[in-house]
């Protein structure tokens, strides 16, 4: 990306998973809840709301934008 960001990589910790399997099933028998919104299409929303952040140069931080350094910007 062009990043001038540092990156730290750490041990994880013992009794991290190596792999998350996220499980609705209290929601869905505590609270009925039920998702509206397909996998694909909610990756699909995510990544495009990404992407327009990128495109205006800001990004969310503690619920307000902030601009971001060009240089971390990908190359246009």
């Amino acid at each position: 990306t062009g990043s001038k960001s540092e990156l730290k990589f750490e041990p994880l910790p013992k009794d991290d998973p190596k792999q998350r399997c996220p499980d609705i099933t209290r929601a869905r028998n505590w609270l009925g809840w039920e998702p509206r919104v397909p996998l694909n299409v909610g990756l699909a929303k995510t990544v495009e709301y990404y992407q327009q952040l990128l495109a205006q140069q800001t990004t969310p931080v503690g619920g307000r934008k902030v601009l971001v350094d060009k240089r971390d910007l990908p190359p246009t």
